[in-house]
C-alpha cells in the first residue's frame, strides 16, 4: 500500500510486464529421475505414475491432508532433517490402481543441483485430450489459467494479467478436458512446497504444464475423478478442518483506511441507522493505532479504555469492531511487543544471526518468526493480551506476506533465515502467514471466542484457520470481474470465507460501478465495502438517489437471505464440500460467470438488470474482457440464462437480486430483514420452496449461538422436508405436509427452547 507517484507507477508496471514476458520454465541442464528413488534427504510423495492416481479416492480413508503434507510446525522441521523416512512407509498404499481410469497424461521428473521440475504432458495426438487448467488460488488472471505464474507471496499493488505473484499462494490446481464429451476425467494436483514455485501452463510448450520447484524436498500428489465437482469435493474431504466464521461475519462490513477517530466512527454508525442501511461490522485500520504500531490504540479512539467502551456500546446494537494487525513490530525500546519477542529471541534473522530489519508503516520493524515455537508462543500471548485489553472479538491481518517497503521485491530478501537460521527464506517463504493465522486463531479460540478473522496473505490449506480477501484492487470493471473469478478460484483451493474490496480499494469509484460491485459480491461470504483514505468516501448514506436506495435495497436483501447464506455456508463446511463452485452445464462445460452456491442456488451477477441494462462487458473498451464474456458459448453467444436448464432451476427475483433455485430445494428468508446476533435470534422464518416434479422439497437449518468457541461443538442441524399435493401440473399451495428431522443437536436447554420456537413458527410458500 506504499504510495508512489505517477512515473514510479508507470515504471513499475512497465518493469513487471517486461519481466513477465520473459518468464517460462526451461529443462536445460536437468537430469530425468524416477519418483521411485528414495533420497537420503528427501523424497517425492508418490511411488510411480501407475499408483499416483486413485481409482476411488472418495472412499480412500488412508489419505488425509493433515497426515501427509507440511501442515504443521513439526512436519516442516523435517525439511532440514537428514532423513524423513519416519513419514514414509513403503508397505502402505496411498493410491489405488487406475485400471478403470484412462491415463491421458504424461508425467516426467527432472532435477538439477538447485531445483526440481515436474512436466505434465497433455498432447492431444499422444494422449487423446487437451486440458484446461484451473486453480492456484489468488491470481489476477482469467479463471482458465494459461501462461506463467509465480507462487511467492508478495505485496504487489499493481494488479494486472501480467502480475502473477500476489499476496496469497495455493499449490492446488485442476486439469479438465477442453472439449468435454463423454469423458470428463478431472485431475487434481497438489504440490506441497512452501518456497518459490513457477508454473508454466502452456507458455513454453502448448502441450505441456511445467512446474519448477526451488528445491528437492517437496511432496506431490495426483488424484483422478470422473467429473470436476467430485475433484473439488475431494479436496474439501481430505482437510481435517475449516475456519468457521461467527454469524456476524456474514453481515455487511464497512471498512475505510482513515476513519480517524471514535467520533467519526459513531457518526458512520448513526448515519447508517438514520438511513435504514443495515450494518454489522466496522473495520479499524492502522489509523486507529499509535503511530501504526501493532497492539496499540491511538488517543483519537480513546486508548484502550475508549476502545473497550466503544466496542461495548456497539455490541449492544449487534455491531462489531474488527481491528487490524500487521506483521511488522516497531523497533522501539520500551514498546512491549518488541521487548517480549526480543527477549525470546524470536524475530526473523539475517544469515549472520542478527535480527532482520525492514521499513513498514511504523518505520523500522523486526518481524516475528512464525516458523519458530518461541515466536508462535510470543505472538499468541500478545494476541491474548490484545483481546483482554481491547475487548474486541474480531480481527483482520494485513501486510503479512510480509510487505516491506525498502526491499527490492517488497518482501523478505533471500538473506533472511527462520527458526534460528534453520530455514532459508526462499524455501519456506509462503508458509509464513499460514502459521501466523494458525496461532492467531488459537489465541481467540482459547479465549472462547470464534472470531471474524480474515487475512491478506496465506498458503495452501490456509482455509483451515482464516478467511481471505483479494487485496488492494481498483475501481475498474475488469477488477470487478477478476474479483468474481478470484473468489471462485480461492474456493477451488479450499479457501471459502472470501471476498473482494467492494468498489475497489484504490481511488474513487463511480456510483454505477459501486452498484454493480454490490450485486457481484451479494453471495460472497465476506461482504465488505473497503476503500483507501485517498479515495472519495463511499459510505452509502453519502450517495445520491436513486443509487443510495438501490444499494440499500441490495444490503437489506442480503439480510433477508442471511439465514440461508449462513446455513448453506456452515453446512458446506460441516459436510466438507465447497460453498461456491463454477457452474457446469448439461454438456459439461465449466462456466465461471455463474456460481453454484451450496448446491442449492445458481447465481450470476452478470444476469442481473443493472449489468444487462448497458450490456455490461459487451460495451467495454477492454477487448480482452469482452472476449472472455462472449466465450461462454462460442457457437451462438447465448445469454447466461439460456445455459441454465429451466426444468432443474427456477428463476427468482427478490428486490434487485435475481438468482435460480434448484428443483427440490428450498431457502430460508427473514422478511423483516433485521440484524440478528445469531440464527437463534430469528422469531419467524419463511421457507421459500421450489418443489420437484413430484411436489417434494428439502432444506436444512443450521443453528448455534453464532459467537462462542463452544458453538464449534454445540450446534444443531435440522432437515426440513415437505410435499405438496398436485393438481395436473400445479401444486396445491395449502396442501403441504412437512417433517422436521434432527440430524445433529448439542445445543443447551435455553438454546433448544429458542430453536423449537423458530421451527414451530416456520411458514412456507412455493416460488
Amino acid at each position: 500500500m506504499l504510495l508512489l507517484d505517477g512515473m514510479d507507477i508507470f515504471m513499475q508496471i512497465f518493469k513487471n510486464k517486461i519481466i513477465h514476458r520473459k518468464k517460462m520454465v526451461s529443462l536445460n541442464d536437468f537430469a530425468m529421475f524416477n519418483p521411485d528413488m528414495q533420497k537420503e534427504n528427501g523424497f517425492l510423495f508418490l511411488d510411480n505414475f501407475d499408483n499416483m492416481i486413485s481409482k476411488n479416492p472418495e472412499k480412500d480413508q488412508q489419505f488425509v491432508a493433515d497426515e501427509h503434507f507440511l501442515s504443521d510446525f513439526k512436519k516442516l522441521l523435517l525439511l532440514n532433517k537428514t532423513s524423513i523416512l519416519s513419514l514414509y512407509n513403503k508397505n502402505r498404499t496411498f493410491f489405488a490402481n487406475i485400471e478403470d481410469i484412462p491415463t491421458t497424461l504424461g508425467l516426467e521428473f527432472y532435477r538439477s543441483n538447485k531445483c526440481s521440475n515436474i512436466i505434465i504432458s497433455f498432447d492431444i495426438e499422444k494422449n487423446g485430450h487437451k486440458y484446461d487448467i484451473f486453480g492456484l488460488g489468488l491470481k489476477f488472471s482469467p479463471f482458465k489459467r494459461s501462461g506463467v505464474f509465480d507462487n511467492y507471496n508478495t505485496d504487489n499493488a499493481f494488479h494486472a494479467d501480467f502480475v502473477d505473484n500476489l499476496y496469497s499462494t495455493s499449490n492446488i490446481f485442476y486439469l479438465y478436458p477442453e472439449k468435454p464429451q463423454n469423458d470428463t476425467t478431472t485431475f487434481l494436483f497438489i504440490v506441497d512446497y512452501p518456497g518459490f514455485i513457477r508454473y508454466d501452463f502452456g507458455k513454453s510448450d502448448k502441450n505441456l504444464a511445467k512446474i519448477s520447484i526451488d528445491g528437492d524436498l517437496f511432496r506431490f500428489a495426483i488424484f483422478a475423478f470422473k467429473d470436476f465437482t467430485s475433484s473439488a469435493s475431494f479436496l474439501y474431504k481430505i482437510q481435517d478442518s475449516f475456519y468457521l466464521p461467527p454469524f456476524n461475519a456474514f453481515g455487511y462490513t464497512h471498512s475505510r483506511w482513515g476513519i480517524g477517530s471514535s467520533e467519526n466512527l459513531l457518526t458512520i454508525v448513526d448515519n447508517h441507522r438514520k438511513d435504514n442501511i443495515k450494518l454489522t461490522n466496522i473495520c479499524l485500520d492502522i489509523d486507529a493505532m499509535i503511530k501504526s504500531k501493532n497492539f496499540t490504540v491511538s488517543d483519537s479512539f480513546g486508548g484502550f479504555e475508549g476502545l473497550r467502551a466503544l466496542s461495548s456500546r456497539l455490541n449492544e446494537n449487534f455491531i462489531y469492531l474488527v481491528p487490524i494487525i500487521d506483521a511488522g513490530i516497531k523497533i522501539e525500546d520500551g514498546y512491549q511487543p518488541y521487548e517480549i519477542i526480543k527477549k525470546n529471541d524470536a524475530f526473523v534473522k539475517y544469515s549472520n544471526g542478527s535480527d532482520f530489519t525492514g521499513k513498514v508503516w511504523p518505520g523500522d520493524c523486526s518481524f516475528p518468526d512464525f516458523l519458530n515455537e518461541d515466536g508462535l508462543e510470543s505472538w499468541k500471548n500478545l494476541t491474548k493480551q490484545w483481546i483482554t485489553d481491547s475487548q474486541t472479538s474480531d480481527l483482520w491481518i494485513d501486510m503479512n506476506e510480509p510487505s516491506i517497503f525498502d526491499q527490492k521485491d517488497r518482501t523478505f530478501p533471500d538473506s533472511v533465515r527462520f527458526n534460528r537460521l534453520m530455514f532459508k527464506n526462499r524455501d519456506v517463504h509462503n508458509i509464513y502467514p499460514y502459521f501466523q493465522a494458525k496461532t492467531t486463531l488459537d489465541a481467540y479460540l482459547e479465549n472462547d471466542i470464534r472470531p471474524m478473522f480474515f487475512s491478506r496473505s496465506g498458503y495452501t490449506f490456509n482455509g483451515r484457520f482464516c478467511g481471505n480477501w483479494t487485496g488492494d484492487n481498483q475501481p475498474r470493471i475488469k477488477h470487478l470481474f477478476r474479483g468474481w473469478q478470484q473468489v471462485l478460484s480461492l474456493s477451488l483451493s479450499g479457501n471459502t470465507y472470501c471476498g473482494t474490496d467492494i468498489g475497489g480499494f484504490w481511488y474513487s469509484t463511480s456510483e454505477k460501478l459501486l452498484q454493480k460491485w454490490f450485486i457481484m459480491a451479494f453471495f460472497h461470504p465476506l461482504f465488505r465495502n473497503h476503500s483507501s483514505m485517498f479515495s472519495k468516501k463511499r459510505e452509502i448514506y453519502l450517495l445520491r438517489e436513486p443509487v443510495k436506495s438501490h444499494i440499500r435495497s441490495i444490503i437489506n436483501t442480503r439480510y433477508m437471505l442471511l439465514p440461508s447464506i449462513y446455513s448453506l455456508f456452515m453446512l458446506c463446511m460441516r459436510f466438507k464440500k465447497p460453498y461456491m463452485l463454477p457452474f457446469i452445464t448439461t454438456d459439461n462445460h465449466i462456466i465461471d460467470l455463474i456460481a453454484n452456491i451450496g448446491d442449492c442456488i445458481l447465481y450470476s451477477p452478470f444476469d442481473n438488470v443493472i449489468f444487462k441494462s448497458d450490456r455490461f462487458i459487451k460495451k467495454s473498451k477492454e477487448l480482452a474482457l469482452k472476449t472472455e464474456y462472449e466465450r461462454i458459448d462460442s457457437k451462438d453467444k447465448e445469454e447466461l440464462e439460456t445455459l441454465i436448464d429451466k426444468k432443474t432451476y427456477k428463476k427468482l427475483s427478490i428486490n434487485n437480486i435475481s438468482f435460480y433455485l434448484k428443483s427440490g430445494k428450498a431457502i430460508l428468508i427473514d422478511e423483516k430483514d433485521r440484524i440478528a446476533r445469531s440464527m437463534l435470534d430469528y422469531s419467524c422464518l419463511k421457507v421459500l420452496t421450489n418443489p420437484d416434479a413430484n411436489g417434494n422439497f428439502e432444506t436444512f437449518i443450521y443453528m448455534d449461538d453464532g459467537r462462542s468457541a463452544k458453538s464449534l461443538q454445540n450446534y444443531a442441524i435440522f432437515k426440513i422436508s415437505g410435499t405438496y399435493a398436485k393438481n395436473d401440473d400445479n401444486i396445491i399451495e395449502d396442501s403441504l405436509t412437512y417433517n422436521i428431522e434432527t440430524l445433529h443437536n448439542t445445543l443447551n436447554e435455553t438454546e433448544n427452547v429458542k430453536a423449537a420456537g423458530i421451527l414451530q413458527n416456520l411458514t412456507f410458500r412455493s416460488c
